[in-house]
């Protein structure tokens, strides 16, 4: 329906452009033109194929209602089709969500393992070292021991012999 030059007083009283007295009663096919019965005698003479404004009326609400029932499928199937992708998406947050909290736990407990295991280390270390210490503080008393018993004997010593030497 593209060649319709119609003005539009003509459109609006379906009266032809051309032949102003006449009404635009036929459609040609082979043109996809409206037509009075002059525009049909004097310029579609050669032309094949004509319907009724009537019945052109009709195909073309036919046909837009087709496409609009064809486009409404469309829609249906588009809305279907984005329904399941944001039900995707939102089972996807679910299950980020699961794997963060997951994530999170493990992490928690890998370290709160770490700080248990660390005052463990802790703990062993600081016994060994105390006993290490405790030792090392028996031996170094010994010698202090030893120290002190010789310092005794080296006086007992310098005293015998003070006396001896004083007595002759």
């Amino acid at each position: 329906m593209n060649g319709m030059n119609l003005t539009p007083k003509a459109v609006h009283e379906n009266i032809c452009a051309k032949h102003g007295d006449k009404k635009l009663e036929l459609f040609c096919n082979d043109h996809e033109k409206l037509c009075c019965t002059m525009c049909v005698s004097l310029e579609h003479r050669k032309c094949d194929s004509f319907d009724t404004v009537d019945k052109t009326a009709e195909t073309v609400r036919k046909l837009l209602n087709d496409k609009a029932d064809k486009l409404l499928e469309d829609v249906q199937i588009l809305e279907n089709k984005l329904s399941d992708a944001k039900w995707e998406q939102e089972r996807f947050v679910i299950q980020l969500d699961a794997s963060a909290d997951r994530s999170t736990e493990n992490t928690e407990k890998t370290f709160n393992d770490a700080i248990d295991h660390l005052q463990c280390l802790k703990n062993d270390y600081l016994t060994k070292m105390s006993k290490a210490v405790k030792k090392s503080k028996e031996e170094c008393e010994k010698c202090l021991e030893a120290f002190t018993d010789g310092i005794q004997c080296a006086n007992f010593c310098n005293t015998f012999h003070f006396n001896l030497i004083n007595s002759i």
